[in-house]
């Protein structure tokens, strides 16, 4: 029976890769979920809704998303992390819930790098600093003049929650004034946006697809945005770094990912339709239209350079969040 034993676990290897490479040539046989760590209306959630809807059509089967809410994506996080991986559960990932998640909760039950299986880096999102239409601030350099006056917290700004990226969009700029601003975490950023309008708190690093109809209604001021470079649909608006704070750059990033262990011929299957999605003018145009960042992941960055992305962001990000004294438990 010993000698026998390695035989029969060789047989029961090759039986797994077997069937495993059946069920990765058959796929799609059937719905794939997408969960979203996104609130339904915000612009994480649309773009992930605009991806899948056009993912349905590549692949022949229905692509439902999944909204979970809670503790700024975490909960979505850890339920992808937990689901099998066969191909039908994929997550819709960001910076945010990836990166700085890890780093400002205690416990977010997934291991980010571990737990995950990158399918495709597909699209960014910039941030825009915004006042009310009453606010004395015209420009990012009265803002900055202001908050380095101080005391630090003296001015405020709303966000969507500790972790998100208009949480962190703060931080960094905090930390090029040299004085924090205080931070007021809400619920989604409807809620955050709500707040700033009823004059609540003094600006906002609203996303640009979140932000645009009050800017355009005239309700909300825009002084600069986080990218690099400026902004399509908003070319008159300069970015932060010009404005004053040389160097700033704060977006995140937008993307699918798998549970770990999810089969690599799935994967690189759903890598070449969502890179073939993001670039058919329609769904691109759609995209650039509602504010989201393409330019900069076309060509879609392979499976191996997300995760290389990952690994660089959680290498750099740890000094930043310890800096800035963020902390959520």
């Amino acid at each position: 029976m010993e000698t026998r034993r390695p035989l029969l676990c060789m047989i029961w290897i090759l039986m797994t890769m077997s069937m495993s490479s059946s069920a990765a040539e058959n796929y799609p046989v059937r719905t794939v979920t997408v969960i979203s760590p996104f609130a339904p209306g915000s612009a994480g959630d649309n773009f992930a809704r605009t991806i899948s809807d056009s993912l349905a059509k590549e692949i022949g089967k229905p692509v439902v998303v999944e909204s979970k809410l809670g503790a700024a994506g975490s909960v979505a996080t850890a339920a992808g992390a937990r689901a099998k991986p066969d191909g039908y559960t994929l997550l819709f990932a960001s910076k945010g819930t990836l990166v700085v998640n890890p780093l400002l909760y205690s416990d977010t039950g997934y291991d980010s790098e571990k737990d995950f299986d990158m399918i495709a880096l597909l699209g960014g999102l910039s941030n825009m600093l915004v006042v009310r239409s009453d606010s004395p601030f015209t420009s990012v350099q009265d803002v900055v003049n202001a908050v380095k006056r101080g005391p630090a917290e003296k001015y405020s700004y709303s966000s969507s929650g500790s972790g998100s990226s208009i949480h962190m969009a703060g931080v960094v700029f905090g930390q090029q004034v040299g004085t924090m601003m205080m931070h007021v975490p809400y619920k989604g950023a409807t809620a955050g946006l709500t707040a700033l309008l009823g004059g609540y708190v003094d600006m906002g690093f609203y996303s640009i697809p979140i932000v645009e109809a009050q800017v355009r209604a005239g309700l909300l001021k825009p002084l600069g945005v986080t990218s690099k470079t400026r902004s399509v649909i908003f070319p008159n608006v300069p970015t932060i770094a010009e404005s004053g704070l040389a160097g700033y750059d704060e977006t995140t990033w937008l993307g699918f990912v798998a549970p770990k262990g999810t089969p690599s011929e799935i994967i690189q299957y759903l890598h070449g339709k969502m890179q073939a999605i993001v670039q058919t003018p329609e769904v691109r145009e759609k995209l650039i239209k509602q504010g989201y960042d393409i330019d900069p992941y076309l060509p879609v960055i392979s499976p191996a350079s997300f995760s290389r992305l990952l690994r660089d962001d959680l290498a750099k990000w740890p000094a930043i969040i310890k800096a800035s004294g963020a902390q959520v438990n």
